[in-house]
């Protein structure tokens, strides 16, 4: 077997556990589902990479070229193992699911190599895998990392935390670009009281709807003296100002 053999090998391996990247990446076949991570998925998937790695690691290559990819291959292998065995983002950081599952959303819109027909066959596609993904996650995600709020009211600091809530990732703007007027919302999160994780932790919480309740706001968290959530709900098509202060 080749190196170019065992090359192909990786990436198709690659792209089956990690569809989202298949869809970024331009390589069709996988843009109507999300991959899983589960043990009994992952396990066979991360055998395979040791598989590949031990071919890698014997097979002869022809030229410097050749001996380059193979190193910065079995590189890409032996991080992959780490991650998913010793890290193991898929038990401990729900941002590992929420990243996958709207980066499916926003890479298959944004891809300028899909027809709009196929964009959208393969965005209902993964909305139907999503309830199967979120069972993947439960099932998963076992020892999840405290949060910022909580991390904070546990070690005695007394920050506050302004949520500017546009409800997705950018997503209304690229549906309104690439998807007919009055189609479903593909890419929008559900409502969600950002501000109650503060009162989990026995902290301040604001909820913020108008402009002008914004600063009465944030000097009630100021002045709360322990931790505390200002919820901002914004338009999910507004632009921010250019520059880098937000405060003025």
């Amino acid at each position: 077997m080749s190196f170019r053999d065992i090359e192909r090998s990786f990436f198709d391996l690659y792209w089956h556990l990690d569809p989202v990247a298949a869809t970024q990446a331009g390589v069709p076949g996988h843009d109507d589902r999300y991959g899983r991570y589960g043990s009994t998925a992952l396990t066979p998937h991360l055998a395979a990479l040791k598989s590949i790695a031990s071919a890698l690691e014997e097979t002869a290559v022809d030229d410097l070229e050749q001996e380059i990819d193979r190193t910065a291959l079995l590189n890409e292998i032996r991080v992959m193992l780490r991650r998913f065995e010793k890290i193991k983002p898929q038990a401990t950081n729900p941002e590992f699911w929420l990243s996958h599952l709207l980066g499916g959303l926003h890479h298959l819109l944004l891809s300028a190599d899909r027809t709009p027909d196929e964009k959208a066959l393969a965005a209902i596609g993964r909305l139907e895998d999503i309830p199967a993904f979120l069972d993947d996650l439960r099932a998963t995600l076992e020892e999840p990392v405290r949060v910022f709020v909580e991390t904070a009211a546990r070690i005695g600091v007394k920050p506050v935390f302004v949520v500017a809530n546009n409800e997705g990732i950018a997503g209304h703007m690229l549906q309104d670009h690439f998807l007919p007027p009055g189609a479903p919302r593909i890419a929008s999160l559900l409502p969600a009281h950002y501000e109650k994780i503060a009162e989990m932790v026995d902290g301040h919480a604001e909820r913020v709807e108008r402009p002008e309740e914004i600063r009465p706001a944030l000097l009630r968290a100021l002045a709360a003296e322990r931790v505390a959530v200002v919820h901002v709900r914004i338009d999910p098509k507004a632009y921010r100002l250019a520059g880098s202060n937000y405060l003025q």
